[in-house]
């Protein structure tokens, strides 16, 4: 599975470019690791990353 996603995420990078790559986090106080580790690999690559709050404007 994770050959796929990373496949996945190659194949758009090189397509459309690393900002169609999107990370969603519902609530990034929940987990403070999983977002860190998420947020940080989406920054290594150039994508994006939305949470909860990105979401509704808040």
């Amino acid at each position: 599975a994770n050959e796929i996603i990373a496949a996945a995420n190659v194949y758009t990078i090189k397509k459309h470019g690393p900002d169609r790559v999107v990370g969603f986090s519902p609530i990034p106080a929940m987990s403070m690791v999983s977002y860190a580790a998420g947020s940080r690999y989406l920054s290594l690559i150039g994508g994006v990353c939305m949470s909860f709050y990105d979401w509704y404007c808040d």
